[in-house]
């Protein structure tokens, strides 16, 4: 999942309902592996995503590097990418297939990583990457840039082939489903329970 879950020293947890909806998911997997970023106590937002503990004994959280500093720019976001793809390379090497969560940029590496090692892969789509972008941006000072419409026009890109070569998708909404349906992946909505 885009993630992060939270670790309090004893057990992973989640937000209830995307912690239920991996729950349920892991039922049809002997293991299920998350590559995620984990926050601890004291991280910011570690209690916002503290409420529900994983229950499925067959879910391994996989944690992501994250970044050196609170505010990395653009060269410490870069390497921390650059270990998180080397994170999910060793990672992708061992599964059979892989569930991208969309948008998400260590679901984007996920993509590349199982082109190279020919696996298939279905989408989650929680919301409209491009028109997640804008929020997604953690540079203001660049907004008006060169540099930001190389980075919107990069996410469209990458919710095109991601979701146009999946085996099929899930997705939060009906506009999703559309899109998704347009790139020629066979999606369905999922409504989550809470």
């Amino acid at each position: 999942p885009d993630g992060p879950v939270a670790f309090d020293g004893s057990n992973y947890k989640y937000s209830k309902g995307e912690r239920l909806y991996l729950d349920n998911l892991a039922k049809d997997f002997k293991e299920v592996q998350l590559a995620t970023f984990v926050l601890r106590h004291g991280e910011p937002f570690y209690d916002s995503c503290i409420h529900s503990k994983f229950e499925s004994k067959n879910i391994v959280i996989k944690e992501l590097a994250k970044p050196l500093s609170r505010d990395p720019g653009v060269l410490g976001k870069g390497v921390q990418f650059l270990i998180v793809f080397i994170q999910i390379l060793r990672l992708v090497r061992k599964v059979d297939l892989g569930y991208l969560f969309l948008p998400s940029y260590p679901s984007a590496m996920g993509w590349l990583a199982l082109k190279i090692f020919r696996k298939k892969h279905f989408v989650y789509g929680a919301d409209d990457w491009v028109q997640a972008s804008e929020s997604m941006f953690r540079w203001p000072e660049k907004k008006n840039t060169l540099f930001y419409r190389a980075y919107a026009s990069l996410n469209k890109y990458m919710e095109r082939v991601i979701v146009s070569s999946a085996s099929f998708g899930v997705a939060a909404g009906g506009q999703l489903i559309e899109k998704y349906n347009i790139y020629g992946c066979q999606a369905s909505v999922h409504l989550n329970s809470v």
